[in-house]
């Protein structure tokens, strides 16, 4: 992209945390943000730039989702019905999906899993610029045990020498991250229990650590407290869900620096009918008092947060809940821009609005620090500095 752009009247949110930002400009050149400040000093530094007047409007960082699921979002059904699925339709629709996040103003995703190595081939085509899309780190298939959870879908590993058979084959298609089911679910029926340890600590620390001797990161689905210590004990980077976690567990992984990713909106859905029937509604009912408290906890005892949908959840409920849960708008913004950088390591590049960055950006039509409702008034977006209408995309 050639061409140097002046953003002009926008009310610049810039990610950092820091109160807005009046009266400044955003300078774009090319893929690149080449200046952020006073108006008439960026005029002078690139005079024959066009100018892109956003007056009343209010410019963000682009979204990160570090937890979407391309090959099934708010897809109803249960992991049969997934698994049953046509691979090359749901490959197709695993490209809609992608391309739809950025009419929601997401222009980076983690996929956390998917059917074989769907998610890997959608990150490669858009890498290539055969659409126009989000940049995407991928797991494959998830690592789970014979008979586990979501075994339909993912790999089943039940020793030290199939584990190292899987993530060396994830090794050699260049995944992003390797994934490990450290819980799994019930509660289909009463007596049952909402959450038990899936897979055993041995196992996993044996996949992160093949993972990052080859420089990969690791994450994993956990609900119930033990699982998430297993998870610490192995090695892992990233908890996902988190529901169960308590104020010790959380305070360590605090000290360790290691990430929470609680999906609250995705679970909050979990309770509506999602082609799954009535036990996994009833089982969302269980879980939501001890997701709430794990994510109050998370928050005061400072474990590092990003957004995430899952399946189900979308941007707009997750700050919702998050902002009833006591974080701040201001901390929820920033939990969908530069923490979801910072998770994915690519804080360098994009999730704030400084010099020298690509430019990924959203141009809201409302203020996102005072309602929630305000991250989706997407009027356009900047991916790599190209502007993209919502309206326009083919979704």
């Amino acid at each position: 992209m050639k061409g140097q752009r002046l953003l002009i009247g926008a009310t610049i949110i810039d990610g950092r945390g820091g109160p807005p930002r009046l009266d400044e400009a955003v300078l774009l050149d090319g893929h690149k943000i080449s200046g952020v400040g006073r108006r008439d000093l960026l005029g002078r530094t690139a005079p024959d730039a066009d100018i892109l007047d956003l007056s009343g409007l209010y410019l963000t960082p682009g979204f990160i989702n570090v937890h979407e699921h391309v090959f099934n979002k708010r897809q109803k059904g249960t992991a049969a019905d997934y698994a049953r699925a046509n691979p090359d339709i749901q490959k197709f629709l695993g490209i809609r999906n992608a391309i739809s996040s950025l009419s929601e103003g997401i222009t980076t995703i983690r996929d956390a899993g998917s059917m074989g190595y769907l998610g890997v081939d959608i990150r490669d085509a858009f890498k290539g610029d055969i659409f126009v899309g989000p940049r995407i780190q991928a797991v494959s298939q998830g690592l789970t045990v014979t008979g586990g959870y979501v075994h339909q879908l993912f790999l089943e590993v039940d020793s030290i020498v199939e584990v190292r058979k899987a993530v060396g084959a994830m090794i050699k298609r260049n995944v992003d991250w390797v994934k490990c089911m450290a819980s799994i679910e019930w509660s289909r029926a009463e007596g049952e229990p909402i959450s038990a340890v899936n897979m055993s600590m041995e196992i996993m620390r044996e996949a992160f650590a093949i993972a990052h001797h080859h420089g990969k990161r690791c994450m994993v689905h956990a609900v119930c407290n033990e699982s998430i210590e297993n998870a610490l004990n192995a090695g892992v980077d990233t908890i996902e869900h988190g529901v169960m976690l308590d104020e010790p567990t959380a305070e360590r992984m605090a000290r360790a620096g290691v990430w929470l990713v609680p999906t609250l909106s995705s679970f909050r859905e979990k309770c509506n009918d999602w082609g799954r029937g009535p036990g996994p509604m009833r089982h969302g009912a269980l879980m939501r008092p001890y997701h709430d408290k794990s994510v109050r906890a998370a928050h005061s005892l400072g474990v590092k947060m990003a957004y995430g949908s899952d399946n189900f959840g979308n941007l707009v409920d997750e700050m919702r809940g998050l902002y009833e849960l006591g974080l701040s708008l201001s901390e929820c913004l920033v939990l969908a821009t530069r923490n979801g950088a910072e998770l994915l390591n690519i804080a360098d590049r994009v999730g704030t609005i400084e010099e020298g960055k690509l430019a990924d950006l959203v141009v809201l039509g409302s203020n996102p620090l005072s309602a929630p409702e305000a991250f989706s008034d997407i009027r356009f977006v900047f991916r790599d500095g190209r502007r993209i209408n919502p309206t326009d995309l083919p979704i």
